[in-house]
């Protein structure tokens, strides 16, 4: 999870990469696998917006329940991007209340020009609890282990949040010590230069 753009800028002097969203699904885009211009699909065709898919009931006639088949592109503007980002999630609510397939939504960004990890605005990473009835569960030792590698990477901290609840529609999100990686020092920078934390 990242920073929200008005936020870091808010909050820190620090130089961050700025975030150029460029397309939503309602579920997992599976675009691990298959990624065209950032906005591809399961298997890759054009984005939502090409197919004349605007809406939430355009999305149903055109492919019923399989809400990976193509992303909503972003970037177009505001006011679009809002509409097709609140599309995105109407249909992802539409998933939960259906039981479908994986209930989080995917929003793919823009690659940085270069290599620099400290400038990724990172804001933790998060994890289902496996003792939450929410499916799939988390992994707790493998969101460690992503912290500890940002960490040693950046000198900076991002912590792990639980996500925590009985059904997706009414989840929280709690900062545990106990869940933090033994390997960060007590004291540490969170946003660069301007917040110490010591968790």
């Amino acid at each position: 999870m990242l920073w929200p753009g008005k936020l870091i800028k808010r909050y820190s002097s620090r130089d961050v990469f700025e975030q150029r969203f460029t397309c939503a699904f309602p579920t997992d885009g599976g675009t691990g696998y298959e990624l065209k211009a950032g906005c591809g699909g399961t298997p890759p065709v054009q984005y939502c917006q090409k197919q004349h898919i605007e809406s939430m009931s355009d999305y149903l006639v055109t492919y019923g329940d399989l809400l990976n088949r193509c992303g909503f592109a972003l970037g177009v503007s505001a006011e679009k991007d809002k509409s097709a980002f609140e599309t995105t999630l109407q249909l992802q609510d539409y998933n939960i209340r259906k039981k479908l397939v994986y209930p989080y939504n995917e929003v793919l960004i823009k690659g940085w020009d270069k290599y620099a990890p400290e400038k990724i605005p990172l804001l933790g990473f998060f994890y289902v609890d496996v003792k939450s009835r929410l499916t799939p569960p988390g992994d707790i030792y493998i969101v460690q282990k992503n912290q500890v590698d940002y960490y040693k990477k950046t000198h900076l901290f991002a912590p792990v949040i639980r996500i925590t609840g009985d059904t997706w529609m009414n989840i929280s999100f709690r900062y545990v010590e106990g869940d933090q990686s033994p390997e960060i020092p007590d004291m540490t920078n969170v946003i660069g230069n301007v917040a110490g934390n010591s968790h």
